[in-house]
């Protein structure tokens, strides 16, 4: 079963990965382009949301930064004298509920390659064990042996009884992070090198972050794949409303051909 879950705080990203992956919105199957256009009826609304969560106070007021990390919630009224001006700053679960739309939208048209698209946080990087393998064995042998290594850690991260963190003092503060030192992780690093070894990590830290570890579930995530990051909700819709626009000039010109010939 798939869930969406908010990263938790305090672990940072070890670096990029990149998988494709396809889904099914609400059971419904459409092409590819019904999915974006029945998108687009929504994107004005959600960038109207997107909009008023960022605007700012008036010219003599103070701006205030709102991201999508910190927003903040209610009313910022009480503008400087002979201002009469407010703004609505819209909360955390708004944003959280537009990216939710967006993934749905994503998952019924994703199919890997993109600047933007759904990354399964708990999912390795394959392309590390490829690069691992290519070192190690003869051409010929690379594809089976890549796909059996990482098909054999794909395993071990869904291990229930394997938990390679340890915890450690932080300005006075509990925190578990990953244990490098575990014994299957430095088997590995030491049998593969650091770059199939750094990939386990980096997924092991994204799993903590969106709380996949405990029932080893599934979090999706909107991702920017060519700056190996959480894409912000703003790129998400601009890409949307720009593949939209794409699709929509290419059915427009292929209609008037055909009305042409005929």
């Amino acid at each position: 079963m798939q869930n969406r879950k908010r990263p938790s705080e305090g672990l940072l990203d070890y670096g990029p990965d990149e998988n494709g992956h396809t889904g099914l919105l609400d059971g419904v199957s459409m092409s590819p382009l019904e999915s974006l256009e029945n998108l687009n009826v929504q994107t004005g609304s959600i960038e109207e949301q997107i909009r008023l969560s960022e605007r700012p106070l008036g010219n003599d007021a103070i701006n205030l930064e709102v991201t999508e990390e910190c927003p903040r919630e209610g009313l910022v009224n009480s503008p400087p004298v002979g201002q009469t001006s407010f703004v609505m700053v819209r909360g955390e679960d708004d944003l959280e509920a537009v990216r939710d739309e967006l993934i749905k939208g994503f998952l019924e048209i994703d199919t890997g390659g993109r600047k933007i698209g759904i990354k399964e946080m708990e999912k390795l990087n394959e392309k590390a064990f490829k690069a691992a393998c290519l070192a190690k064995v003869p051409p010929e042998e690379v594809a089976t042996a890549s796909y059996e290594l990482y098909s054999s850690w794909q395993q071990q991260l869904g291990d229930l009884s394997w938990y390679p963190f340890k915890t450690v003092i932080v300005d006075g503060n509990h925190q578990e992070i990953v244990n490098v030192d575990d014994d299957k992780l430095q088997e590995l690093k030491r049998a593969w090198g650091s770059g199939a070894h750094d990939a386990v990590v980096n997924t092991l830290v994204e799993m903590k972050q969106y709380d996949c570890l405990s029932a080893r579930s599934i979090a999706n995530e909107l991702w920017n794949y060519k700056e190996g990051r959480r894409a912000t909700t703003r790129e998400c819709i601009n890409y949307m409303s720009n593949q939209v626009k794409q699709l929509t000039t290419t059915k427009r010109r292929r209609i008037r051909r055909l009305n042409g010939k005929a």
